[in-house]
């Protein structure tokens, strides 16, 4: 990956912690909620936290199994069918950026991952998925 087209020209308001569980769905409306970490930034790092929740089944079993896998894909493809394309080209940095930061704070708050060995063999496939999204395989 370019590391130019990771950089950002503007920074505008993101929720900073984008997840499942902050979205609110309502019929024909939609609302967010938990704005604490709001802070300008990268919209791409709000968009690869989501598709980091949504290719982990978003935390907890709150949806359908039956087409998890196919979501963070439809909603990628619709998000960037609607921003400039200059947002998806900074998405690979994002998302390896995500995986990283969420593999830094495995430490000994996952239960049942198998001990130290089960949690040093999630980084080691989580280091291999952050440089798979830089080499453009996301």
């Amino acid at each position: 990956m370019n590391l130019r087209s990771a950089q950002v020209s503007n920074r505008v308001p993101a929720h900073g912690d984008f997840k499942p569980h902050h979205i609110l769905i309502d019929g024909d409306r939609v609302g967010l909620i938990d704005f604490d970490l709001l802070a300008a930034a990268d919209p791409a790092q709000d968009v690869a936290n989501l598709l980091f929740k949504l290719s982990r089944g978003g935390g907890r079993s709150w949806r359908p199994r039956r087409h998890s896998r196919s979501w963070p894909r439809l909603f990628a493809e619709e998000y960037f069918s609607h921003v400039p394309e200059s947002w998806r080209a900074r998405l690979p940095y994002q998302y390896a950026t995500v995986i990283l930061s969420k593999a830094a704070t495995l430490g000994g708050r996952q239960r049942g991952s198998g001990g130290r060995s089960g949690r040093i063999n999630q980084v080691v496939t989580m280091v291999q998925e952050a440089k798979d999204a830089l080499e453009g395989r996301l």
